[in-house]
């Protein structure tokens, strides 16, 4: 058994939404990093645009981008139809990462900000799977299935204090939306996992003041943020031959937050 074969993602091709900043990038940059030919899509070019160009001179695989504001419908189309041209072979994974945080407490919640966070953070990869079910179908195979993986939150399996329903509910959402698709997917060789990522060095901790931080990393039982290693093996392992039989899961990256007495 080759071990490089086993966990490869070259060549493979992935759209992945929310993909310039956080989680997304880190996964971006594992991907490229080994090959793989990668879509990122978020609202903001200038963002894309020097991500992809940063990504792609670092090689050996490419970064290209397509700019798509996902609370727009008609931008979502037209996202699954710019692939689509370009990449008429199909798409091999498809990572729904894109949220929309609201940062009020729940009392002060509007019906605004509750359907654009809903609509952004649950409802769109729903959405995207149904609308690039055509384009993964054409990649899957008994051996090597396509594969969605959304991006959930340890939010989603536990009560938070600092949390104003509205986001841990959608993750939630997401994780469930996770195993029932996989259920439904199964029999077209498209595989739906998830991860649930923690404490993540991103710029919503680096907006922090200190005490938040340290605070942060002390209620962690391994005393660290996790890194974009720590993203991207995740997302290599679960889109590699070595994740072929693992769907309907939800992979916890949370330094032991979940397990903390």
């Amino acid at each position: 058994m080759d071990i490089a074969s086993l966990f490869s993602v070259n060549n493979k091709t992935f759209v992945i939404t929310g993909g310039a900043i956080g989680i997304g990038l880190m996964a971006a940059d594992g991907l490229v990093a080994n090959g793989a030919n990668v879509y990122i899509a978020s609202r903001n070019e200038e963002n894309l645009k020097r991500e992809s160009e940063r990504l792609t001179a670092s090689g050996p695989g490419k970064c290209q981008y397509v700019v798509c504001d996902l609370l727009e419908y008609d931008q979502v189309e037209a996202l699954v139809r710019e692939i689509a041209r370009r990449e008429p072979n199909g798409v091999h994974v498809l990572i729904n990462n894109a949220v929309l945080v609201t940062s009020k407490p729940f009392i002060e919640l509007t019906e605004s900000d509750m359907v654009r966070d809903i609509t952004i953070t649950l409802q769109r990869p729903l959405t995207l799977v149904q609308k690039f079910l055509p384009l993964l179908l054409k990649t899957a195979t008994d051996n090597d299935p396509a594969r969605v993986i959304n991006v959930t939150s340890v939010a989603a399996m536990t009560a938070l204090s600092v949390s104003n329903t509205l986001y841990p509910s959608c993750k939630a959402g997401l994780a469930h939306m996770t195993r029932d698709l996989a259920q439904k997917l199964a029999p077209y060789n498209v595989n739906v996992n998830a991860i649930a990522p923690g404490l993540f060095a991103t710029i919503l901790y680096d907006q922090q003041n200190e005490l938040r931080k340290k605070a942060a990393i002390n209620s962690i039982p391994l005393k660290r943020l996790g890194h974009k290693a720590d993203a991207a093996s995740a997302i290599i392992y679960l889109s590699s031959t070595a994740g072929a039989y693992v769907t309907g899961a939800i992979m916890v990256i949370d330094g032991g937050v979940l397990v903390k007495p």
